[in-house]
């Protein structure tokens, strides 16, 4: 038992020793792969990562690293539809899986026929090698489906036979680190310093136009806030973001700027007014243009999401409110001026969507005061 809880990222004993079963099955009717001949050069790569906005930011320095390994050899990636505009950036091109197993709502039935077909069509490309940097059995399938001749992953979610190369997880490895670990295997080198995050510029006249009402504004610092997340268990009450927006606006604490899209439109509307010094770019941003206000910016405060792993991947100065979800050493936003700030409890990491406690002790016993002396202190202000 304790051999399948160091093998595989489950926490219920049932699953790991079932993973298992399938595990020693698939490897038996695919044993002919340890005789198989590999490439030993890439014309084509696919890469695969379909899941949330901010796992795909931090596969980037490996999407950079794998540029600069193989120059001539065209890349290809697979995200889901919220990182088309990041994907496009780095690779030749970017497949989009619409309905991908990670987005909200979405039939298991829709995810599974998308995923066949997707898959089926891409074997046109005639991939020589194929890097699924999650390591997840639906998406190892998907990549044996494509026909590539390489198949490169981590096998700690079942399905590692579907690799011909199955990585060794190592615990407690931050997942960048994890990623490029994969570059390493497929004979890249890694950098030794990450490098920040490239984004196509935002269309100059629009743009001009949205932050206009910004560049009026002469109180600095620029602080954007992003209060929404993926999941419900990695939320920071919405009510106490807004008692700390107003102690800071009350503080003459610089310019706040509220970002998101629907989601956070829904947490925000109850708490909202007009405040001075107060910005609401809500649903008014791309995720190029969002890359480039907190480029502009001084400061980001968020949770755990996306756009904090934005911010640290341009470099600025972010302040990130980490719930028990995840364990944050391995999860955290990676940049050169991040600070986390979490509440110990005894049942994280849970890896819950929706904390099933009568209390979410780990993100309502960070306090509006903690948060507010840290930006302050990060903030210099």
């Amino acid at each position: 038992m304790s051999a399948l809880s160091d093998k595989y990222v489950f926490k219920k004993p049932l699953v790991r020793i079932l993973v298992g079963l399938f595990d020693t099955l698939g490897g038996a009717l695919f044993f002919w792969q340890k005789w198989q001949k590999l490439p030993s050069a890439y014309r084509r790569i696919l890469v695969m990562r379909v899941d949330q906005l901010g796992d795909v930011v931090m596969t980037l320095p490996a999407m950079a690293a794998l540029e600069a390994a193989f120059p001539e050899t065209q890349i290809d990636f697979v995200v889901g539809p919220w990182a088309r505009e990041l994907a496009e950036t780095y690779v030749h091109h970017a497949y989009i899986f619409k309905h991908s197993y990670f987005g909200e709502d979405v039939s298991r039935f829709h995810s599974f026929e998308e995923g066949i077909r997707l898959a089926w069509s891409l074997r046109k490309n005639r991939y020589d090698l194929a890097i699924d940097f999650r390591g997840d059995l639906r998406n190892a399938a998907f990549l044996f489906l494509t026909g590539a001749r390489r198949r490169v992953g981590y096998g700690s979610a079942g399905g590692g036979f579907f690799y011909t190369d199955c990585l060794a997880e190592e615990r407690g490895r931050h997942q960048v680190e994890r990623n490029l670990e994969c570059i390493k295997a497929v004979g890249g080198r890694v950098p030794q310093e990450i490098p920040k995050l490239k984004y196509r510029p935002a269309d100059p006249a629009a743009w001009q136009k949205k932050i206009s009402s910004l560049q009026d504004l002469a109180r600095r610092p620029w602080i954007v806030m992003h209060i929404g997340s993926g999941y419900p268990s990695k939320r920071w009450p919405a009510a106490n973001f807004f008692s700390l927006l107003d102690r800071m606006l009350g503080e003459g604490t610089g310019t706040v700027i509220l970002t998101g899209q629907e989601k956070e439109e829904s947490l925000v509307r109850p708490y909202f007014k007009e405040r001075s010094g107060l910005v609401n770019l809500i649903r008014k941003t791309s995720i190029a243009e969002l890359c480039a206000l907190i480029d502009q910016a001084d400061l980001f405060v968020g949770n755990d999401s996306g756009p904090a792993h934005l911010a640290a991947a341009l470099g600025k100065k972010t302040v990130v409110l980490f719930s028990g979800t995840n364990d944050w050493r391995v999860w955290q936003p990676r940049g050169s001026s991040v600070h986390v700030i979490h509440h110990e409890v005894p049942c994280s990491p849970c890896h819950e969507r929706v904390c099933p406690l009568p209390r979410h002790e780990c993100m309502e016993n960070i306090t509006v005061d903690r948060v507010f002396n840290k930006i302050r202190e990060v903030a210099d202000v």
